[in-house]
């Protein structure tokens, strides 16, 4: 199975985008009072190292094949 979801996005370019887009959210964050900037961009990071880490999603992993005992 190809490393591509539903939506036809590499599992790493999209981790890559969310790793970028908070890294840009948390450095404007310096600047904002609100403290939920902060949190939103800290999510967007560990969004991008779990996809990273964890490629595939549940529906999308390939199936595991059941051995028999006999």
């Amino acid at each position: 199975m190809d490393t591509t979801c539903h939506n036809g996005v590499c599992s790493k370019c999209s981790s890559g985008k969310y790793i970028i887009t908070g890294i840009i959210v948390l450095v404007t964050a310096i600047y904002w009072i609100q403290y939920i900037w902060h949190i939103i961009g800290a999510m967007l990071i560990l969004k991008g190292l779990l996809k990273w880490v964890k490629p595939f999603c549940p529906h999308c992993e390939p199936e595991k094949r059941v051995r028999n005992k006999f």
